[in-house]
């Protein structure tokens, strides 16, 4: 004989609402149904008193625990948890709400640094754009610049915009001034085509322990280059970089 909850009645109400009838989200019109239908026979009434206990067994099925769930997560707006073989496929909307979020930032914060209008070695303008992905514990986030980061983060840098011949690397400068090569982690610039599938430079970087303000810099040159071609150029948000190189800055804050 078949167990109560293994329904054979076709006449009899859906699975999905004898489960809205049980969680008591169902319709006026459907739980006068489901009524009349467990009603009709004891063995109804049986697989109906089957499935209420299973709910209430499982508190955490019903609608509203779920919805309760959902809105205190919303609330604490955790950081999304996606792997890193996969979040590089963003959706459409991210970069979109990353535009609009950087937008307000940069109106508290202010434009971010300009080059020297006699500095042909300083490039900010343009549409080159470093997008920076960051590591924390087994959450994935993209960071937005002037976000904050914490020691034993590791970060992994996209370029975007740079022509198809270009050579690129990643550099941040120290508290002390001296510039070290995040991506590639030699310190030698890579040609655009050997980025990775997604688009992004090889491995990752992890963060050491030193704390506050750091910029970041992708260097986009139209032939191969080293860090020691670079340098840094007065303010923190500034760099030297030989003719013929665009770059995009990016700032982090390590906590």
């Amino acid at each position: 004989m078949n167990a109560p909850w293994h329904l054979r009645d076709p006449d009899a109400p859906s699975e999905l609402t004898l489960d809205a009838f049980v969680a008591g989200e169902a319709t006026p019109d459907e739980a006068a149904r489901v009524e009349a239908w467990a009603a009709a026979d004891p063995a109804h009434q049986a697989a109906l008193d089957a499935r209420r206990a299973g709910f209430a067994a499982l508190p955490s099925a019903r609608p509203q625990a779920m919805q309760a769930r959902i809105a205190q997560a919303l609330e604490a707006r955790p950081v999304a948890a996606t792997p890193w073989w996969r979040r590089w496929r963003l959706p459409v909307l991210l970069p979109l709400a990353a535009a609009t979020t950087a937008a307000l930032v940069l109106a508290l914060r202010g434009p971010l640094p300009t080059p020297l209008p006699d500095d042909p070695g300083l490039r900010a303008k343009g549409s080159l754009t470093l997008r920076v992905f960051r590591a924390h514990d087994d959450a994935v986030a993209e960071l937005i610049s002037g976000d904050a980061v914490e020691a034993g983060d590791r970060l992994r840098f996209r370029p975007e915009g740079a022509p198809p011949d270009a050579h690129l690397l990643v550099v941040g400068r120290e508290a002390g001034g001296a510039l070290f090569a995040y991506a590639p982690l030699d310190g030698r610039s890579l040609p655009a085509g050997a980025l990775d599938a997604e688009g992004a430079l090889p491995g990752a970087a992890e963060l050491d322990a030193s704390t506050g303000p750091e910029w970041v810099w992708l260097v986009a040159c139209d032939r191969a280059f080293d860090l020691g071609d670079l340098a840094p150029a007065g303010d923190a948000g500034r760099l030297r970089t030989p003719a013929g190189c665009r770059t995009a800055a990016f700032e982090i804050v390590k906590r």
